[in-house]
């Protein structure tokens, strides 16, 4: 494997702490004894700059949120590069997309769908029952690691209400399903659905505690924007 190298030293340095950090000298083990959180490192700043440039832009806020999803969302911890000035002062650019990306996720995931009763079965099944049923567009999964990580594979299966068919003799529908839960995994569906039950399942091997299992129903960006904490 080679390195690409830029005619820029803070590039070069940039580029071989990304080669480190990212996983490019090897994977994880689901078989290995020994557990190391998974970390995401990357940028505010556009173009993969790690080091402060002058009026270099920051990525999108749909870019950010993106972002969050396919780290934080998939198990992982997020390391995100904000680079302070000469002068010791941050960016404020970088401060205010930092706020919006803040006011992102505690509008979209800091009120769950209520009226929920959970159970969990002796195999580790979870089940949610809504009453009423509920529109949701996304679920997060968080598993209870204090024993370990010990879901290999999961499944997420609903009762979509349709208006016609009694809730007992609605079919299972699969929804999401993924390879691994950890800390948290989000699920984000194609669009919101109208659902009366959950069911998680998963293959493990040992039986999976959950710390918890939330619904949200996250409407999204209105005009670039999401509403704002002061």
């Amino acid at each position: 494997m080679s390195l690409l190298y830029s005619t820029h030293p803070q590039h070069n340095l940039a580029l071989l702490i990304s080669f480190l950090s990212s996983g490019l000298l090897g994977g994880g083990d689901s078989e290995s004894p020994i557990f190391c959180p998974a970390v995401c490192d990357t940028t505010l700043q556009t173009d993969g700059l790690w080091f402060y440039h002058d009026k270099q832009p920051v990525r999108s806020l749909e870019e950010m949120i993106d972002v969050y999803h396919k780290t934080v969302g998939r198990n992982c911890i997020l390391e995100l590069g904000i680079t302070p000035k000469g002068n010791g002062l941050l960016p404020d650019s970088q401060v205010a997309r930092s706020k919006e990306l803040g006011d992102f996720i505690r509008y979209c995931y800091g009120n769950p769908v209520y009226k929920v009763s959970n159970a969990t079965d002796g195999c580790g099944t979870h089940f949610m029952h809504f009453d009423p049923p509920a529109s949701i567009d996304r679920i997060v999964l968080m598993e209870d690691q204090t024993k370990g990580q010990v879901i290999r594979s999961y499944q997420v299966h609903a009762k979509i209400v349709d208006g016609q068919t009694a809730v007992a003799d609605l079919p299972w529908i699969l929804v999401s399903n993924g390879t691994s839960i950890g800390h948290k995994k989000i699920d984000i569906f194609r669009e919101a659905i109208n659902v009366a039950e959950i069911k998680v399942n998963s293959t493990h091997v040992d039986t999976p505690r959950w710390r918890s299992v939330l619904a949200y129903l996250c409407s999204g960006l209105t005009n670039g924007t999401y509403p704002t904490t002061s």
